[in-house]
């Protein structure tokens, strides 16, 4: 049986991607971060009137951070792992 080779430039144009996902990931990581933070801040002031509407902001602000920081350490692995094979 043959066996299909990848040649070079199919090569490089899959590294190019890979280091586009990467900083595509960083870059939606950061802007999820940034949505989470005010609403973290956004608790302090549900807290003042209404306990379940600081709960809520607490759970969204806590999936907001984790998603963020998620998408992040993924870009970084990415872009770690694309500078090992280039």
């Amino acid at each position: 049986m043959s066996e299909i080779k990848e040649s070079d430039s199919d090569k490089n144009v899959n590294i190019r991607m890979e280091k586009r996902d990467g900083e595509t990931y960083i870059a939606l990581g950061l802007f999820i971060v940034a949505v989470g933070i005010p609403v973290v801040a956004g608790t302090y002031w549900a807290a003042q009137t209404n306990v379940r509407a600081a709960i809520v902001n607490v759970v969204c602000a806590g999936v907001l951070l984790l998603i963020g920081v998620a998408s992040i350490v993924y870009g970084r692995l990415l872009l770690a792992r694309n500078k090992r094979r280039a």
